[in-house]
């Protein structure tokens, strides 16, 4: 299943960037959610920096990780995760609109890997405009949180 976001951000490409792909923020994001994460190594993200997490999902306690694959400041930022039954996959890019708006476009996409995942995965398709639309909220939310700590700085 594949989700897609959109949001316009008030900064210019580079600030815009710099708080988005901030790691203390994006773990604050996970742990606020009620998860545990812990990144590899510690300091600034590059590619190959890792990060392992125990999130709740659909009501149970789940393990996965992600990896920086791709970083191409301040354009794009992959990501790779994997969990006992599924693959994910992340991608943040980021467009000049113009000189103090960015476009924001992020597309998740998960794989099953077990049978009872790709039967989970049906009932997710089925929920799909619920889900899509919280993601999307999620995804704005967080952008919203983003301009306020670049207005701060």
């Amino acid at each position: 299943m594949k989700l897609t976001a959109k949001a316009d951000i008030a900064a210019p490409i580079d600030r815009a960037f710099e708080g988005l792909c901030d790691p203390d923020r994006l773990e604050q994001t996970v742990r606020g959610q009620g998860g545990i994460i812990r990144r590899n190594p510690i300091g600034p993200v590059e590619e190959g920096t890792q990060w392992d997490a125990r999130i709740a999902f659909r009501g149970a306690s789940r393990e996965v990780s992600f990896i920086v694959t791709t970083l191409e400041a301040p354009t794009l930022m992959r990501f790779r995760g994997n969990g006992a039954a599924f693959d994910i996959a992340v991608d943040v890019e980021l467009a000049v609109v113009d000189e103090v708006t960015t476009r924001l476009t992020v597309t998740t996409q998960g794989a099953p890997k077990t049978l009872p995942a790709r039967i989970m995965m049906q009932s997710l398709k089925l929920a799909h405009g619920q889900i899509l639309a919280r993601y999307r909220a999620r995804i704005a939310e967080y952008v919203a949180e983003t301009e306020a700590e670049i207005r701060l700085s």
